[in-house]
C-alpha cells in the first residue's frame, strides 16, 4: 500500500513569492515519514521576469547659466536613467538631438553601452548658433533612446537664450580706431579728400558681434562731410569705414579738424564709444 504526503513549496524572491502544493507519492513502509505536512523552501530571485523600461531624464543643467550672444556655444549636461528591473541585462543608452536651421550641436558621447538597470549615464550637450541669430529664445529638442527600439524612446529639451545687452561671460570695450592719412598733404581749395578709418572690436569673443557706426561732427558750413556704414564686425574683427571731407573757404596754413565718433548698438556712449579726428589742409 502507498499513502500520499503532502508538500508544501515556497517560492521566495526579491519581487515575487510564490506559493504551490503538490503531492508526492511516498512509501508507507517509511517510517521517517511520520505523517504530517513537510515544509521546503525555494530562492527563485533568477526567474524573475526582465521588466523593460522607459529612460528617463533625470536632470538638465547648464555648465555657465545665463544667456550668451549669437555665434557662442554653450553646454548642457543631461542625466538619463535606465529603469529596467533588476533582472534585466545592461542597455544601450543613445542621446540624438533635433536638426535646427542656424543651429549646431555635438554630443559627446553619443552612445554608451552597458548602462545597467537602474544606472545613470551623462551626455555632454553643446548647442551653437549663427552669428547671424538676433536676440532670441530657442528650445533645442532631442531624444533618449534605449537599445535602438523605438518604443524605448524619452523626448527631451534644453533652451538656448541670444541676447546683445549683457550675455554671459561677456566684457564689452571701446572700439579701436586706426587711420591711414590722418593729416594728409594740402590739397586745392573744394578738393574732396578721402580718409580709411579702421574700426577693431576689441570685446571678448562671448560679446558676440555688434554693429557700429561712424558718425561726423556737425560740419561747419564751408564743409561737406560724408561717411558709409555701418557694419557688423565681430569680436576681435575689424570694418574700414570711409570719411570724405571737402572744404572752401579754409585759408591756407591754417588746417580744418574734423572729428568724429565711433559707436555700437551695444557700444554707447559715453564709456562704450571712441573718438578720433583728420585734417584737412589747402595749398
Amino acid at each position: 500500500m502507498f499513502q500520499f504526503k503532502k508538500l508544501r513549496v515556497s517560492a521566495i524572491a526579491p519581487f515575487a513569492a510564490i506559493a504551490l502544493s503538490l503531492s508526492l507519492g511516498a512509501c508507507a513502509n517509511d517510517a521517517s515519514s511520520g505523517g504530517g505536512d513537510d515544509d521546503i523552501t525555494v530562492v527563485r530571485g533568477a526567474l524573475d521576469p526582465c521588466i523593460p523600461g522607459t529612460p528617463v531624464i533625470v536632470s538638465t543643467t547648464e555648465e555657465t547659466p545665463g544667456p550668451v550672444a549669437p555665434g557662442i556655444s554653450k553646454v548642457y549636461f543631461v542625466v538619463v536613467r535606465n529603469t529596467d528591473s533588476a533582472t534585466c541585462g545592461p542597455a544601450t543608452v543613445t542621446f540624438t538631438p533635433d536638426s535646427f536651421h542656424l543651429f549646431s550641436t555635438v554630443v559627446q558621447p553619443n552612445s554608451v553601452g552597458g548602462v545597467g538597470p537602474g544606472s545613470t549615464v551623462q551626455f555632454r550637450f553643446t548647442v551653437t548658433s549663427d552669428p547671424s541669430v538676433g536676440a532670441t529664445t530657442t528650445v533645442v529638442g532631442f531624444t533618449i533612446i534605449k537599445n535602438s527600439s523605438a518604443t524605448a524612446t524619452t523626448r527631451g529639451s534644453v533652451t538656448y537664450v541670444t541676447t546683445f545687452d549683457n550675455p554671459t561671460g561677456c566684457n564689452r570695450q571701446r572700439p579701436a580706431i586706426a587711420v591711414d592719412n590722418r593729416d594728409p598733404a594740402p590739397v586745392p581749395q573744394g578738393t574732396v579728400v578721402t580718409y580709411k578709418v579702421t574700426v577693431r572690436n576689441v570685446d571678448n569673443r562671448e560679446c558676440g558681434l555688434d554693429t557700429f557706426t561712424l558718425t561726423p561732427d556737425p560740419p561747419n558750413r564751408f564743409e561737406t562731410v560724408t561717411t558709409d556704414g555701418p557694419f557688423g564686425i565681430v569680436p576681435q574683427g575689424s570694418a574700414t569705414f570711409t570719411l570724405t571731407v571737402q572744404a572752401v573757404a579754409v585759408p591756407p596754413g591754417s588746417p580744418l579738424s574734423q572729428c568724429f565718433t565711433v559707436s555700437g548698438a551695444h557700444h554707447p556712449a559715453p564709456n562704450l564709444t571712441a573718438t578720433d579726428c583728420v585734417r584737412y589742409r589747402t595749398q
